[in-house]
């Protein structure tokens, strides 16, 4: 629900028509897609459903023939074995927070590189999480000359900033 929240807190000029939550255990997504169709099918404008969601298969929703409707499917970005299934949807858009090919900097460059040569595979959006954090943690003892007291690295985490796989 928290993605959820960040979604809804970045849209301006859209409208949402409905929300969907399905247990996490769900595997057949036809009902909660038929609801979602049934609210969109006659609105005015463009109509995306936007899915976020870990585990199953929501993109199966697209076997209901989404385009009769005119309506779109849109996500975010995910482990790379999830991923894999958005080469079914041709142009789709949507938002990615890590893509190991995406960023063009030192760090992201050392990451994959790296991560190639010890697992023969590129990271994912976890991995690049992880060394974020690890490196904001590393600057923020190197401000504290190595105090680990928790309000010296509170303080030297306030306001800092450092380059990471993401970016700066």
């Amino acid at each position: 629900r928290d993605g959820v929240k960040a979604f809804k807190d970045a849209l301006k000029k859209a409208k949402i028509v409905h929300e969907e939550y399905l247990p996490t255990n769900t595997t057949d997504f036809t009902a909660g897609a038929q609801r979602l169709i049934d609210k969109l099918k006659d609105q005015p404008g463009r109509k995306v459903i936007f899915i976020i969601w870990a585990g199953g298969n929501p993109f199966k929703i697209a076997d209901l023939d989404l385009k009769r409707y005119g309506i779109e499917i849109a996500t975010g970005g995910n482990i790379l074995p999830a991923m894999a299934s958005y080469k079914n949807f041709p142009g789709m858009e949507g938002a990615t927070y890590y893509y190991f090919g995406i960023p063009k900097n030192p760090v992201n460059e050392w990451l994959v590189a790296n991560h190639y040569k010890q697992f023969k595979t590129p990271p994912d959006f976890f991995t690049a999480g992880g060394m974020s954090a690890a490196i904001a943690v590393v600057e923020a003892l190197k401000k504290t000359k190595g105090d680990t007291a928790s309000d010296k690295l509170i303080a030297a985490m306030e306001g800092m900033s450092f380059e990471t796989p993401k970016g700066r």
